[in-house]
């Protein structure tokens, strides 16, 4: 979820395969949908192989029949949003997952948008699990929705 003024832009994944080696213990995520409440209040959705653009006064999204990207536009900046994109709070990593670095050069002292990720995993160098950033099914914007985070026992 990621939101700047009345912008909101989500998406919604699933678990699609069990932890990997380079995964540091988390599962694979894999995009179902993206849905975006624009400025105006109106929704808009698109589920995996279909297209959606939308281009808003603050940000853009993207689907396509590979990727999701949502960009920040006309000044906003990511302390602005609220969600995964960004945000007022920046958290420390909550340890090492792994030592292999593929790609990333991500610094051991860094900056992260959620309270759980974890260095030396992934392509990047790092990854997070961002449950933080989970919706419940009533706050989705979705028609279909998707399993929301469990109640603590």
């Amino acid at each position: 979820m990621a939101k700047i003024g009345k912008e909101v832009a989500q998406m919604g994944l699933y678990s699609c395969r069990p932890p990997q080696r380079w995964s540091g213990g988390l599962k694979i995520a894999c995009m179902k949908a993206v849905a975006v409440k624009t400025s105006s209040g109106s929704v808009k959705q698109a589920y995996v192989r279909r297209r959606l653009d939308y281009r808003g006064k603050k940000m853009q999204v993207r689907l396509t029949p590979g990727a999701a990207f949502v960009t920040l536009r006309g000044g906003a900046r990511p302390e602005h949003s609220d969600g995964v994109c960004g945000g007022k709070k920046e958290y420390k990593n909550s340890g090492r997952g792994g030592r292999q670095r593929q790609i990333g050069r991500v610094k051991t002292n860094g900056k992260f948008p959620c309270n759980d990720c974890k260095l030396g995993v992934g392509v990047w160098g790092a990854q997070c699990d961002c449950k933080q950033f989970m919706l419940s099914r009533s706050d989705q914007l979705f028609s279909r929705k998707f399993a929301g985070p469990r109640a603590s026992l």
